[in-house]
């Protein structure tokens, strides 16, 4: 029993001896065929150097982001009282605008003149919905124009493809 125990560790003595004299063989031919890596690795100061250089550039990094990340969160408190006194001066606004459209209104129907107001308001709205019908109309005979450009389009760009299919 002894015998075949001693035997096995000799197989794995040998197996690894061949194993590591395989890899030793490999990194010493990539090396010779990449003789800066293989400087490097004989001097260890340069690696020491690289990693220092290499620290330095990501604490520095580091604080680049840190410092755009403060900035822009500064910026972003600093402008949220502009932003919210903007929006009550829009508020604001559309509120007085709103009361000058009801001021109007209250004028024209307190006018001795025109008793029947509801008149008036009616030829506002044909007069509006007129101009938006002129409107709708130009923009669809511009869409039909532009349908039929692109139809024409298709056609050539096809006509010119099964040319070229056919050519070869």
């Amino acid at each position: 029993m002894e015998v075949a125990l001693s035997k096995v560790g000799n197989m794995s003595d040998a197996t690894s001896n061949a194993l590591q004299s395989a890899i030793a063989g490999t990194v010493e031919n990539w090396m010779y065929a990449n003789p800066v890596v293989s400087w490097v690795m004989s001097h260890p100061w340069w690696i020491s150097l690289v990693v220092v250089v290499l620290c330095i550039w990501i604490i520095k990094r580091l604080l680049q982001g840190l410092g755009n990340f403060l900035e822009k969160g500064l910026l972003f408190i600093l402008q949220i009282p502009l932003k919210l006194m903007q929006g009550v001066l829009s508020l604001g606004l559309k509120s007085v605008s709103n009361l000058r459209g009801v001021v109007v209104n209250s004028l024209v129907s307190k006018n001795p003149k025109d008793k029947n107001n509801s008149v008036l308001q009616l030829r506002a709205v044909e007069s509006n919905s007129l101009e938006s019908q002129e409107r709708i109309a130009n923009i669809l005979t511009r869409l039909e124009a532009i349908r039929q450009e692109q139809n024409q389009l298709l056609q050539e760009a096809s006509a010119i493809l099964s040319n070229k299919i056919k050519a070869e």
